[in-house]
């Protein structure tokens, strides 16, 4: 058994790209955009009645998995600047800077049972049985994961 929810992936910044030329000097300067977060997982909840068996029989394999993970955070946008100047006395000056990497999305609660407003357990979430078989198998795995940060 198996149920997750997944956070959508932060949005890239935009790029930006400057040119100058000019006879005795030219400046350039551009600034790349700064990116969207990444979305949040939602919550996930294992609750029902009655009684379940779950058999699992490979190898790495998980009996119950109950997940919520973040989105990924979204990456700053590139930057390119050139400037250019040919006069006998001149200069020229060019400026890039990337735009900020964003923060990834939070893990959601996951719980398995219902509980009340107090956080009294008032059902439980599995009865049963699980069984695996197959080496370095999980019977339950519960987790909140947290997106990871993008690039600036």
């Amino acid at each position: 058994m198996f149920a997750q929810s997944v956070g959508g992936g932060g949005g890239n910044g935009g790029g930006a790209v400057s040119v100058a030329v000019g006879a005795f000097g030219a400046a350039s300067v551009s600034v790349g955009g700064s990116a969207g977060n990444g979305g949040n997982g939602g919550s996930v909840t294992l609750s029902g009645s009655g009684s379940a068996s779950v058999q699992t029989g490979g190898d790495d394999s998980v009996g119950v998995m109950l997940q919520s993970v973040g989105g990924g955070g979204g990456n700053g946008g590139y930057a390119v600047s050139v400037a250019a100047s040919g006069g006998p006395v001149s200069g020229s000056l060019a400026v890039g800077v990337g735009g900020d990497g964003s923060a990834g999305g939070t893990g959601g609660p996951v719980t398995v049972g219902q509980f009340n407003s107090s956080g009294v357990a008032t059902a439980a979430g599995f009865a049963g049985t699980v069984v695996t078989t197959g080496n370095r198998s999980t019977g339950m795995l519960f987790q909140s994961v947290g997106g990871g940060g993008g690039n600036g």
